[in-house]
């Protein structure tokens, strides 16, 4: 009787906990997050920019802003371009705030 009462009530705590530190709804999707870099790679004169499909996806990620002062959750989106003579790495790597979209860092590997 105790573990058909205990398991609902884990369940319950896990999904509570999750909705608690993800906070649904103040972090922008992925595909908003990559259009942001997109244009970006665009403004920064790479020709024909797309989402690289190599090794890494775009992907979340925590990292030190400066204008923060603190660690930050960011989606890390690597872009190709045309213009890239190399074919096992992104063109650029952008650092886009999750919580306002705004470009913490770019990376040129």
């Amino acid at each position: 009787m105790r573990n058909k009462v205990a398991f609902p009530l884990i369940v319950i705590l896990v999904i509570i906990t999750t909705f608690w530190f993800l906070k649904p709804g103040s972090i922008i999707p992925v595909l908003e997050a990559e259009n942001i870099a997109l244009n970006q790679a665009v403004v920064d004169g790479f020709h024909n920019p797309k989402i690289w499909d190599g090794l890494f996806k775009s992907e979340l990620h925590d990292t030190f802003s400066e204008a923060h002062g603190k660690d930050i959750k960011v989606w890390r989106i690597y872009i190709d371009s045309t213009d890239n003579p190399r074919k096992n790495a992104p063109s650029v790597i952008y650092e886009i705030s999750a919580y306002d979209g705004t470009i913490i860092k770019k990376t040129i590997p």
